[in-house]
């Protein structure tokens, strides 16, 4: 959760779907 929102923070609009991406990586990550 806390990644999800620094990545949302950190990115813009137009990277939103990159940063799902990102999301989905720190998941399997963790």
């Amino acid at each position: 959760m806390t990644g999800k929102l620094f990545i949302k923070t950190f990115g813009c609009q137009m990277n939103e779907y990159d940063s799902s991406r990102i999301a989905d990586l720190l998941n399997e990550s963790h």
